[in-house]
């Protein structure tokens, strides 16, 4: 499963109802389908053992609870994305019902160079901070959060904030950048 030497991995799918609550009163982790590690023998005799026995079982609980819910929440966040992108394209809230009665109101595609994610909207800075030098630690600290930050858009966004923002017009001549064309990720 994993190939690292220290592993402990939970696998929610693999629970039952039986399994969460003959764990709580089995101090055996071995024989359990559901959870994976590299140790050989997963019980000990710390006092602590229940504990950590609980925080296992509200894991899995919680795991399972996130796996019920998916569609619910994607749901949730596609249309909380989708609400502060038409906010944004149309100038803000008060200026919706002026655009939905003149017949002028923007809908916001997922595809275009101004749909941010919902981390891009709540976070809406784009521009580097002119004020620190290029090449400094600061300068690859906050190029490297604001990377992070790309990371979760478009890729007409990215090149959107790349070209116009960041001015790296040769960004598509990098090795990953091809990489990722032929892979077919961009």
């Amino acid at each position: 499963m994993c190939t690292t030497e220290n592993y402990f991995v939970l696998d929610p799918r693999g629970a039952t109802f039986s399994d969460l609550i003959r764990l709580l009163f089995s101090s055996d982790l071995r024989n359990r389908r559901f959870i994976h590690s590299s140790e050989d023998r997963l019980e000990d005799n710390d006092p602590c053992k229940f504990r950590r026995r609980w925080i296992i079982f509200v894991s899995i609980v919680i795991q399972k609870l996130m796996i019920l819910l998916r569609k619910p929440l994607y749901f949730f966040g596609f249309s909380l994305g989708f609400w502060f992108n038409l906010l944004y394209i149309n100038g803000g809230f008060f200026m919706i019902l002026p655009n939905l009665f003149k017949g002028k109101i923007i809908w916001p595609e997922e595809t275009s160079s101004t749909f941010a994610s919902l981390n891009g909207n709540l976070d809406g800075r784009v521009e580097l901070d002119g004020r620190i030098e290029r090449g400094s630690k600061r300068y690859k600290a906050m190029l490297s959060i604001m990377a992070s930050k790309l990371s979760y858009e478009n890729i007409n966004f990215v090149s959107s904030v790349l070209h116009n923002h960041w001015k790296l017009d040769s960004y598509e001549e990098t090795p990953c950048h091809k990489s990722a064309l032929k892979l077919g990720l961009l």
